[in-house]
């Protein structure tokens, strides 16, 4: 994710109002990372007990680590 690669936000931004297959787990240098739904709060789980975690913000109706 990269404001100077809008097209590849626009592209996220709609496979994620769909039924996607991939859903964020966490955000972060310039990245946002996707997983499949039914490790979702697996990962998410894993990464806020890290210290790697700044804080957790939502993101379309997921709970993300903000890296």
């Amino acid at each position: 994710m990269n404001h100077h690669w809008l097209g590849v936000m626009e592209g996220l931004f709609k496979f994620l109002s769909t039924s996607p297959t991939l859903v964020p787990f966490a955000i972060g240098e310039n990245k946002l990372y996707l997983c499949k739904l039914s490790f979702q709060d697996f990962y998410f789980k894993y990464f806020s007990e890290s210290p790697l975690m700044t804080k957790q913000v939502r993101f379309f109706g997921y709970n993300v680590a903000a890296l």
